[in-house]
């Protein structure tokens, strides 16, 4: 459960309050307790900026990919407000946990991100993500983070992939830059 963000959701049904204030207070008192990528990331001014194009709110999570290296997030940009997605990239993973709200019969989804939280950890850092149906907290040695230009933003791709199965394919930013430059021509 996030210590410092605020996500409450509202009585109207797609409405949330969201509030970075208390955490962007209190990341001086800690920062330094962070890891050298975590700190980056969550001292990042435009982290929490709501009106800026790196902002983590209303990005969406399209892939996870867990290997024997880490742990790897990409989000897909939200059309109305990102030039392009993000990805985020985990070391030492000692916690990585997935947590769905349903309502009524509604089918379970993540859905849109609020806001994500790091904090200082035993094992390095801890970082969680709370969207509009659910969270994720990964419990990592470190983190690094990174905007890309593109990520594939047809709801196709919008799947979860926990390590390569069977018949998977982990795609890479490089075959979706090529889909959306086909797409385009």
């Amino acid at each position: 459960m996030v210590k410092f963000v605020r996500v409450e959701r509202q009585a109207d049904p797609y409405g949330f309050l969201v509030s970075a204030e208390e955490y962007l207070q209190a990341l001086p008192r800690f920062k330094e307790e962070l890891p050298p990528g975590a700190r980056e990331f969550a001292s990042d001014p435009a982290h929490y900026d709501f009106y800026g194009s790196r902002c983590v709110k209303d990005l969406t999570l399209v892939t996870v990919h867990l290997s024997d290296d880490g742990l790897h997030l990409t989000f897909g940009p939200n059309e109305w407000k990102h030039e392009g997605g993000l990805e985020v990239s985990y070391t030492e993973v000692g916690e990585f946990d997935v947590r769905l709200r349903r309502r009524g019969t509604e089918a379970a989804a993540l859905g849109s991100l609020m806001l994500d939280e790091i904090l200082p950890h035993s094992l390095g850092c801890s970082h969680e993500f709370v969207f509009t149906g659910g969270s994720v907290r990964i419990v990592s040695g470190d983190l690094s983070a990174r905007w890309m230009d593109a990520v594939a933003e047809d709801a196709a791709s919008r799947h979860l992939l926990l390590g390569p199965a069977a018949g998977d394919q982990v795609v890479d930013h490089q075959h979706h830059e090529q889909r959306r430059q086909q797409q385009h021509e």
